[in-house]
């Protein structure tokens, strides 16, 4: 079972296979049956360990595995080089860092093969098959994550990053994206999606049901679960600048100051609030420019020495804008930019610029002139 194909995993979950491997095994006598083995210490900051002769002719690998690492990493380390030994285009001699995104290589075939590697070890030593057994039986993360160190024999860290991965498959398996789709179309509402999203899969908690479904819808959305008023974690979909409120601080009521609608969705004593924040607005017309606007912004809002700061600000969170629009949606239409502008700014952070009434004309304005350039 598990979701995903990619070669690297598709290979790990046949070495489980072919040598009938059942959670916990002895990985180094898996290992020896296709290299030689040796820890010792490697004297490079920052290498963990390191595979000779892959794939030559007559000569057998040779692993290396730096003993003074922590057991849980040598263990992760080990795993990662049989996954060299056995994806069929690495070969030669690799030099391994596990932490390949603080590494300061820059090769970018080397970084890939890295992560191969690192996704094998995680497959391995972790197999979907059982995180899903796991699952079926307590889908508590914290508890989960405390088996799978446990039971694998993995760091913290390791698990945690496979076990995200995990449940976003075994979510997507229970609850496919387009079944989330067409009931938000049908309902056109947040909360009685979830509501009937919890009442048929049981055993999953409101938060992830909340993640998967940003997961899998578009638009600005946001959410934030709390229980006792409590924030227990917020997120958003896709693109979305959300106000992101921390774990266990008092719940904001009020994070958006401007929102298309909000409902909320109670179950088993937590509360899932929910705001759509595409927000579609008519500005009035004159016949002011942009830079005249905002003057009269920064005079009414930061007289004095706070002026230019003012503008500095909200130019350049603006020209921020523009250029990813200009490198990443070239064809964004000018109205669609606006609601992305008016977006940006919809904090309580900005509340004094958003009641100000001169804000939608001047981002109008604004927004007509970086098109015209």
């Amino acid at each position: 079972m598990g979701l995903i194909t990619s070669p690297e995993v598709r290979m790990a979950r046949k070495i489980i296979q072919k040598h009938s491997l059942k959670i916990p095994f002895d990985l180094d006598k898996l290992v020896e049956k296709y290299a030689k083995v040796i820890y010792k210490t490697i004297p490079i900051d920052g290498i963990d360990g390191i595979c000779v002769n892959l794939k030559v002719p007559g000569k057998t690998p040779t692993v290396v595995v730096n003993d003074t690492s922590v057991v849980t990493r040598q263990r992760f380390t080990l795993a990662h080089e049989l996954g060299h030994i056995i994806i069929p285009w690495h070969l030669g001699t690799i030099i391994d860092e596990i932490d390949i995104e603080q590494s300061r290589k820059s090769k970018t075939q080397y970084i890939e093969y890295e992560r191969e590697a690192n996704r094998f070890a995680s497959e391995l030593l972790m197999p979907f098959d059982w995180i899903f057994s796991e699952f079926q039986k307590d889908n508590d993360f914290e508890s989960l994550v405390a088996r799978t160190c446990t039971r694998c024999r993995v760091s913290e860290i390791a698990a945690r990053i496979r076990l995200k991965k995990a449940f976003e498959e075994i979510l997507n398996h229970l609850i496919p994206k387009d079944t989330i789709q067409k009931m938000y179309a049908q309902s056109g509402r947040l909360d009685l999606v979830q509501v009937k999203l919890l009442r048929t899969h049981t055993s999953l908690d409101s938060l992830a049901i909340a993640w998967h479904m940003c997961n899998c819808l578009s638009g600005k959305i946001a959410f934030c679960v709390e229980e006792d008023n409590l924030v227990i974690e917020s997120g958003c979909t896709n693109g979305t600048q959300f106000s992101h409120q921390m774990q266990g601080n008092e719940f904001n009521a009020y994070p958006y100051p401007s929102y298309d609608s909000y409902n909320n969705c109670e179950h088993q004593g937590t509360r899932t609030h929910w705001w759509t924040l595409d927000v579609s607005v008519n500005i009035p017309e004159d016949g002011r420019t942009w830079r005249e606007i905002l003057d009269k912004l920064a005079e009414d809002l930061a007289p004095g020495s706070g002026a230019q700061k003012f503008k500095q600000v909200i130019g350049g969170k603006l020209s921020g804008l523009n250029s990813s629009r200009k490198s990443k949606s070239p064809d964004q239409s000018i109205d669609d930019f606006i609601k992305e502008a008016l977006h940006r700014f919809n904090h309580i952070n900005h509340l004094s610029l958003l009641g100000h009434p001169d804000f939608l004309l001047f981002i109008k304005k604004r927004s007509e002139a970086f098109y015209e350039s």
